[in-house]
């Protein structure tokens, strides 16, 4: 059996020979990385039910949850098995634009799009909207009976907790104390890495001061120091509290 992880760029850059000897350290015959740089949490979650679907040989399955302010778009030319004609967004535009098909769409209104897209998204009800998506996830998670980690790489609901504190407990109320998945309020991985020491690219850092912008922890991409690191404590983390049995 395999070892599934999904995710963003934060997930695609776990090298296939660390996460196969994560999958080895679990029992499990290998992994499988199906992370996408750029991509948004819908992306994530369609993309594993799509694979799930289609393959019976997963054993495990670990999420990196991406940015929540992210979506997406069906403007691709080309079908892919998992994410058809969908593509990713953010603030700055779409992260994909490779994949446009402009026989039908024209990059300058794909932009428009995204960044009228962008006024709605700081109301909370678009913040529920990604709530509901979340709570379906962890139950279709919970129907495959295939044990599984959930954690935030580089974004949590902590923002929503002081406004809207009630309605954030009555969505995500079955997530806490379950031991699969990491306070989605509190932990984020990008950030527990740079607590426990680890720094990223001079190149990276470098690169945000040379446009005025001081980087944030959360958005560092990390080494492959840091992920043999994170390997060895969620190994222990997993045998501990049993995930796997």
């Amino acid at each position: 059996m395999k070892l599934l992880l999904n995710g963003c760029s934060y997930a695609h850059l776990f090298k296939p020979d660390r996460l196969d000897l994560l999958a080895k350290n679990l029992n499990l015959y290998s992994g499988i990385n199906l992370g996408v740089p750029g991509s948004c949490n819908t992306r994530i979650f369609r993309s594993t039910t799509e694979y799930l679907s289609k393959n019976k040989d997963v054993g495990m399955i670990i999420i990196f949850l991406s940015f929540y302010h992210r979506g997406e778009g069906s403007w691709a030319e080309k079908m892919d098995p998992y994410d058809h004609n969908w593509i990713s967004y953010s603030g700055n535009g779409l992260n994909r634009a490779d994949l446009l098909d402009t026989k039908f769409y024209s990059i300058d209104s794909i932009e428009k799009f995204v960044q009228d897209r962008y006024r709605y998204m700081g109301k909370f009800e678009e913040q529920q909207r990604l709530l509901f998506e979340l709570v379906w996830f962890k139950k279709w998670l919970d129907s495959t009976n295939i044990p599984y980690i959930l954690l935030n790489t580089c974004d949590s609901f902590a923002g929503l907790v002081e406004p809207y504190g009630s309605i954030v407990d009555a969505h995500l109320s079955e997530f806490y104390n379950d031991r699969r998945i990491f306070d989605l309020k509190k932990f984020m991985l990008n950030q527990w890495f740079f607590d426990n020491g680890f720094r990223g690219s001079d190149q990276e850092i470098n690169d945000f001061k040379s446009r005025g912008i001081e980087p944030s922890p959360i958005w560092i991409h990390y080494q492959n120091d840091a992920f043999d690191y994170f390997s060895e404590f969620l190994t222990n983390y997993i045998k501990e509290h049993k995930i796997l049995e």
